[in-house]
């Protein structure tokens, strides 16, 4: 018998060798569904290279006694510079919008409470995928009012599709019976 050691699964392997981009989006609770996040941490990566803007999008369940302000600080203070966060937590229905100094500088204090101001909204009404939406869209016009590609637009909602669904069905059942 010989011993040997699983290696990790990032270790040694391709996706590490080519430089597999990490997720700027967290959803820890799963508010998004998959491919929204992926779509969104698609737009925050090419968003980084034409924007000049290090988005984090951290959704959690809980903040777990712990302080959003600082959970907020040590995300911008662990990019090099240009670094933006937006961090929600679920059930302690609180959110914290953050930027580095230099795109404070670039936006403007009056910009940025606009932004939040913006999403204010939609997040009262749970609707977490046309928050990012409204605040990835106006933080990009922002850096560059021309920039022509769009931040992922919120899906349609399973409730929403279920109800057209709903209406149809009895239509057609209301139909079948006098006919």
């Amino acid at each position: 018998t010989h011993a040997w050691e699983w290696p990790t699964l990032w270790e040694g392997s391709l996706l590490a060798k080519i430089g597999f981009p990490e997720s700027r989006v967290q959803d820890e609770p799963s508010l998004l569904p998959w491919d929204h996040r992926l779509k969104t941490n698609q737009y925050l990566e090419k968003a980084a290279i034409d924007l000049n803007i290090d988005w984090r999008i951290i959704i959690l369940t809980s903040l777990q006694g712990g302080d959003i302000e600082q959970k907020a600080a040590e995300s911008i203070n662990a990019r090099q510079e240009n670094a933006a966060v937006f961090i929600l937590s679920q059930s302690d229905r609180t959110f914290k919008l953050a930027f580095s100094p230099e795109l404070v500088g670039r936006f403007g204090e009056d910009r940025i409470d606009e932004m939040v101001s913006l999403i204010i909204p939609s997040l009262s009404k749970s609707d977490i995928q046309n928050a990012l939406f409204l605040l990835l869209e106006a933080s990009a016009y922002q850096l560059k009012p021309d920039y022509e590609l769009a931040p992922p637009r919120p899906s349609i909602r399973k409730h929403q599709s279920l109800k057209g669904l709903t209406y149809f069905l009895a239509a057609f059942l209301f139909i079948f019976l006098l006919g």
